[in-house]
């Protein structure tokens, strides 16, 4: 069934289990789900009911899926759909392991960089075409359509936020305050539906971008200055620096994100440092290569095919990456139960 269909569904409404490690009831209800129903039979009514807005968003995430997996082979393809439209769906489900074990999962789904890259190409073509004063509408429609052709998930809506208020700020000349841009769209987000605090990826992605905002600048600089005073100046004191920052970036955001982990997962990935060191840097082409191999395979699937061969080349080194970390000796362990003063 497509979204628009009209549906009537025979069959008796029950209320979703709790288990013992795992509350599919709670986990529903954040969603607005509050019913299952089981061996339900179902007739199709009508078709084309939605809204005509969101029924093209469809449509357009439906195709640009579609010719992701025309112009990349598999499980390529699935990677670069979870990390541009976030479609995890076709991630074959022991590579989706290898990412958790790794400590890499967070890299397919979407995040901050995404909508940070969204804006910045958005805001440099708009300057140019429609000049300062104008630029900045086109920038923030873009930002929140392409948010909701992602699906529109708490983490990628506080993202979208954070990303308006930054644009509109610059476009004020005001400063934008990370902290506050940050409250802004926990309070929008828990606003609009306030069960989102009890989800796990908004609680992630939030703390995520806390550790990043509190630690990463701190840990930047201290490590910078210490990495001077010893290597002094030159191609090999550049070369540490240019390894070092993601690696920051990731402990920065391991540690804010790793007691919420603990408490959900009871699992503690001993090789992410590692693997986030190994893939952190090519994460970025990525997503710009890979963006751009989708535009030309929408215009041609050949030309897709071309391009899309360097965002590939990394996307298969990363599958490599993950795959080999987490195949190390105790790459995760299992710590059990983790009370709430822990978090």
């Amino acid at each position: 069934y497509d979204y628009g269909d009209e549906l009537r569904v025979f069959g008796a409404l029950t209320t979703a289990p709790v288990f013992e490690d795992f509350s599919y009831k709670e986990y529903l209800a954040r969603r607005s789900i509050h019913s299952l129903v089981r061996y339900a039979k179902t007739e199709r009514l009508i078709s084309g009911q939605g809204s005509r807005w969101r029924s093209a968003l469809f449509r357009i995430r439906n195709h640009a899926s579609k010719t992701i997996d025309r112009i990349l082979p598999e499980p390529q393809a699935s990677l670069l759909n979870g990390m541009l439209l976030g479609i995890e769906s076709g991630i074959p489900g022991p590579l989706y392991d290898d990412f958790r074990d790794s400590g890499a999962v967070h890299l397919i789904v979407i995040s901050g960089f995404n909508i940070t890259v969204i804006a910045g190409l958005l805001s440099r073509v708009m300057l140019r075409v429609v000049g300062r004063r104008w630029a900045i509408y086109p920038v923030v429609a873009g930002i929140v359509v392409y948010a909701l052709l992602a699906g529109a998930e708490p983490p990628v809506v506080r993202a979208a936020i954070m990303g308006i208020l930054y644009v509109w700020a610059i476009h004020l000349g005001r400063e934008s305050t990370a902290v506050v841009s940050l409250s802004a769209a926990a309070l929008v987000l828990t606003a609009i539906n306030p069960l989102a605090l009890w989800d796990v990826g908004f609680q992630l992605s939030a703390a995520g971008t806390l550790g990043l905002i509190a630690l990463s600048p701190r840990l930047t600089q201290r490590s910078h200055d210490l990495i001077k005073a010893r290597l002094g100046t030159g191609w090999v004191r550049d070369s540490v620096l240019w390894l070092v920052d993601p690696l920051i970036v990731t402990v920065a955001a391991q540690v804010a994100t790793l007691p919420i982990l603990l408490a959900y997962f009871g699992r503690l990935s001993t090789v992410s440092l590692l693997s986030n060191l190994l893939i952190a840097a090519a994460q970025p082409p990525i997503l710009i290569l890979g963006g751009l191999a989708l535009i030309a395979g929408l215009a041609w699937t050949p030309l897709g095919t071309a391009v899309g061969s360097l965002p590939w080349l990394l996307l298969a080194y990363t599958v490599e990456i993950v795959q080999l970390t987490a195949r190390v000796p105790n790459a995760t362990v299992d710590v059990g139960s983790v009370g709430i003063w822990f978090v």
